[in-house]
């Protein structure tokens, strides 16, 4: 099979919707609704023809299973045979698979109605032969043409039907003639109980059970106590064209079979549905994977995963981690902890191999859309488009464009290696990652807030810092002025300042052209910086993301919108760049006519200041001219000192609103959190507690303060550990300290002199702004129970809750692995988990969660255990071998379908003979 067919290849069980007990006109016990059509049983194209109707109304109703179930007889059944194979379904619809039976009264009480179903295409003469059996060979109907009884009861019917390969239901059980039916006119309890019978029809609903029926089913009367509850369905027992599908039931089943149909009623809690509760959950999947080229281990090897639970089994060296970490590669992940980044290096290395492609395809929920992820070793991920309408039509992967887009902008797997959950269950920032997987859009939301205001707080901290340095340099200016006007009025004494005004009047204009072209300097690299910055990117709003959107003609005029915006802005660029280019022209060409007039006054100039120097006159004239250029540059930096300490003013201001909208989104960020924290206590009720603390992990601000430590200025820890965890301690009564003085740090905070003088001395000024942004992380406290089992969650003691670093290394396994199980958008990937962990656990929380998980969630688990695999019903077990170094798949489907029973029991359980042995010494 090629890639781009592998989603026509069985990827397991999956739900199929049926109805299991339809009649025909054939069937002389029920007066059959025609329509005023007039019956003509002896005219075989009629009966073909009306044959035909029953499967268009069976298509109607989207049914893809269905039974043929008059009473006492078979007759249309090869009808159905050869009209099945003729019919096309009506467009991305599977063919209907029908199981032939029949309905017979059986010889309990007023007359037990059961179902017997058989094998798809079992031949009509066999069917009869059964029918025969029962009936000893005698009549089946009266003489008014009604059913007889059998001569076999309901328990001696379900017997023999199950011993030649069918399955029996309890038709309507709680109906006339039902198992339920007629309290005191039979052998109820006999028949209940019967370990034989797996399923019963009721009418609806099992929330509309009451009384002694809901009692009874739901297993709570003493007197039909049952070792296994027994699965119920709803069917249509359709006497009519219209009734047909009117009342379903949705049955997992990897192959539809009589067996497929044994383990659904066995496992109905996993594989049987009701329609009303039926939900098709939308999350993300990764539908199959592909290798190819090179020498690889799994070359040509093609797998199509089911939405659900699906297991990889097989000895050792068979290929599961390489799947699971060919996976890890394709996605780009990084594993979590440095063994398990080692193993994963070793297989790609020495099992993916230099060359080798794997091609994986998944649907991501967020975007509504299947992508082709493809990724050669050693080179990066490639990401396709892929025809939608090809894919939902014929199920054929053909590929499109390349999209110019990272991997982590679709959803992606979490993947856990051999060993990683052990290697990294000590780690509290993972513990924290994992609580952290179920905030939602707000949260989200709320971290872009904190990032944009972050941003906002840098570029004020730059701005702060410019503006304190005029303001400090302006303040020098003012002494350096007083000191020239001292010297000034020497010269102005001896006359020297009047008879050099001409000059300094020209220096004064030189300084206002150096001025101006200044500006436009500072213009133009204000312009840069912020042409520069601009973000342009848009690629959010592309239109291969929105043409699956249901407002796509609106989501195009907003992209419109933008672009044009875009164009402006950009437009706007190269016409600034001209206007001051312009302008810097005009003051060069403004200055060249001054210089003329200015060479001319610096003659005259030269010629004043030998006419001074013959008069004798005791001070330096051009010393005088640099003390005047020098009070006008100083003086035009002055008078803009009220402006400066206007915007400083405007700035802090600006600043604290900034700090205390970070502040509220912190708290915002740690609300949604708490309400993480109900949702997973409500879950995991009885197993996990959780709590959430704000600000309680101050470890990388210490880490950040000691970091200033130098062995001229040494910091020692303790002292800064005891002030950063005193309760009254925050980062703006830090900051705000070190502004008053290094004495405040005495008295504010309670350090020593000698650790207040090194703090104050280590930490630069403008650190205090980075300081004071600076946030504690929350921190997560993880609560197992590890007290006595099958205690109720109300009596379980809190004492028998023990926090994960006071647990052994399998049981904080055991905690972080029921977190990493709970539900998630995302596929999850797991090398044999059960690795260091309780099977106590293993059996009554893996499994358990595995089963109320999967319907919402995608697992892909490699794995050796027996209750992973079959305890939580694998929709699909994927059993692998391996021969001359290449691994390769024997057998896929699940624990219906006989080749993976056969696979499993000699892969996991170590054979028939090996289990057999176990069993008898267990003794059950």
């Amino acid at each position: 099979m090629e890639f781009r067919d592998v989603l026509k290849k069985n990827n397991g069980a999956n739900f199929y919707l049926s109805d299991l007990h339809i009649h025909t006109p054939a069937d002389k016990s029920k007066n059959y609704n025609m329509k005023g059509e007039q019956k003509k049983m002896s005219d075989a194209n009629w009966c073909r023809n009306y044959v035909q109707k029953i499967i268009d109304a069976a298509y109607l109703k989207k049914l893809e299973i269905i039974a043929i179930t008059d009473h006492n007889s078979v007759e249309w059944i090869d009808y159905f045979y050869e009209e099945l194979r003729n019919i096309e379904p009506p467009g991305g619809q599977k063919k209907i698979i029908m199981f032939p039976g029949f309905e017979v009264n059986t010889n309990s009480g007023s007359g037990v109605h059961i179902i017997c179903l058989f094998e798809p295409n079992t031949s009509k003469t066999k069917l009869d032969e059964y029918l025969s059996a029962l009936f000893e060979a005698g009549e089946r109907f009266d003489s008014n043409g009604y059913p007889k009884l059998a001569k076999k009861n309901c328990i001696e019917t379900i017997e023999f039907c199950q011993n030649n390969g069918g399955i029996c239901i309890g038709a309507h059980s709680l109906n006339d003639n039902g198992i339920l039916s007629g309290y005191g006119s039979q052998p109820r309890v006999e028949n209940f109980i019967n370990p034989q019978l797996l399923a019963i029809e009721i009418p609806g609903s099992k929330n509309k059970l009451t009384g002694f029926n809901k009692n009874v089913i739901e297993g709570r009367d003493a007197n039909y106590k049952r070792e296994r509850k027994l699965a119920v369905i709803n069917s249509s027992d359709a006497d009519s064209l219209e009734k047909i599908g009117e009342k379903t039931t949705y049955i997992k089943m990897s192959s539809i079979s009589i067996e497929g149909l044994r383990e659904g009623f066995l496992d109905w809690q996993s594989r049987i549905r009701l329609k009303e509760e039926h939900q098709k959950n939308n999350f993300s999947k990764i539908l199959c994977i592909y290798w190819d080229g090179a020498d690889c281990f799994l070359k040509y090897q093609l797998f199509h995963f089911n939405d659900n639970l699906n297991t990889i089994i097989g000895g050792k060296g068979t290929g599961k981690s390489t799947i699971i970490e060919t996976l890890r590669y394709v996605f780009d992940q990084v594993p979590k902890s440095p063994q398990a980044k080692k193993s994963f290096n070793e297989i790609i290395k020495d099992v993916f191999k230099s060359g080798s492609t794997a091609k994986v395809l998944v649907y991501s929920s967020q975007y509504d859309r299947h992508y082709l992820i493809e990724r050669s070793y050693p080179g990066q991920p490639v990401i396709k488009i892929i025809d939608e309408e090809k894919l939902k039509q014929e199920k054929k992967i053909l590929e499109k464009e390349i999209l110019d887009i990272s991997i982590d902008s679709i959803s992606i797997p979490e993947i856990y290696g051999q060993k990683e959950i052990y290697d990294i269950s000590d780690n509290p920032a993972f513990q924290f990652e994992l609580i952290d997987r179920f905030l939602n859009k707000n949260f989200k939301k709320y971290i872009k807030e904190e990032k944009d205001i972050s941003e906002q707080l840098r570029v004020n901290k730059k701005d702060i810092i410019k503006v304190s340095d005029i303001l400090n340099k302006i303040d020098e200016n003012r002494k350096e002025l007083n000191s020239i006007n001292e010297m000034k009025k020497k010269y102005k004494d001896c006359g020297v300042d009047e008879r050099l005004r001409k000059q300094r009047n020209y220096v004064k204009e030189k300084n206002i052209f150096i001025r101006s072209k200044e500006k436009i300097q500072e213009l133009s690299e204000n312009f840069e910086d912020f042409f520069g910055s601009l973000d342009t990117n848009i690629s959010y709003i592309s239109d291969d993301l929105i043409k699956t959107l249901p407002n796509v003609n609106l989501l195009k005029d907003l992209k419109k919108i933008l672009e044009n915006t875009l164009s402006s802005i950009e437009s706007k660029q190269v016409e600034i760049h001209k206007v001051i280019k312009s302008a810097r022209f005009k003051i060069e060409g403004i200055q060249t006519d001054w210089e003329p007039n200015y060479q001319k006054q610096l003659k005259d100039y030269q010629n004043t200041i030998n006419d001074l120097k013959k008069d004798n006159i005791p001070l330096d004239p051009v010393e005088f001219m640099k003390l005047e250029t020098r009070e006008n540059l100083i003086k035009s930096i002055v008078e803009d000192f009220k402006k400066y300490q206007k915007e400083q003013f405007e700035l802090i201001g600006n600043r604290n609103k900034l700090l205390k909208k970070l502040n509220e989104i912190r708290l915002k960020q740690f609300e949604e959190r708490k309400k993480v924290e109900d949702l997973i206590n409500k879950k995991l009720e009885g197993v996990i507690r959780i709590k959430i603390k704000y600000a309680a992990n101050r470890t990388d601000f210490i880490n950040h303060i000691l970091s200033y430590s130098s062995r001229y200025n040494r910091i020692m820890k303790e002292p800064i550990k005891k002030m950063v965890y005193d309760e009254k301690f925050n980062t703006r009564l830090f900051v705000d300290s070190f502004r008053k003085g290094e004495q405040s740090l005495i008295q504010d905070l309670g350090l020593t002199p000698g650790t207040a003088a090194s703090l104050y001395r280590a930490i630069p000024l403008e650190d205090y702004y980075d300081l004071e942004t600076k946030s504690f992380k929350s921190k997560t406290s993880i609560k197992l129970y590890i007290g006595p089992p099958d205690i109720e969650n109300a009596k379980k003691k809190s004492e028998d809750f023990r926090e994960t670093n006071h647990l052994s290394k399998g049981q904080k396994c055991t905690a972080i692995l029921t977190l990493i199980l709970l539900k998630s958008e995302n596929p999850l990937v797991i090398d044999q988990p059960e690795d260091d962990l309780d099977n106590r656990f293993v059996v009554d929380d893996v499994v358990k969660r595995l089963r109320s998980e999967k319907e919402n969630r995608q697992f892909i688990i490699a794995t050796h255990n027996a209750n992973i695999t079959i305890s939580a019903d694998s929709e699909l077990i994927i059993a692998l071998d391996a021969d001359n170094k290449k691994g390769r798949e024997i057998a896929f489907g699940s624990i219906d379908d006989r080749k993976i029973k056969e696979a499993v029991g000699r892969i996991i359980e170590g054979g028939k003979a090996v289990f057999l042995l176990r069993k008898e010494k267990y003794g059950f």
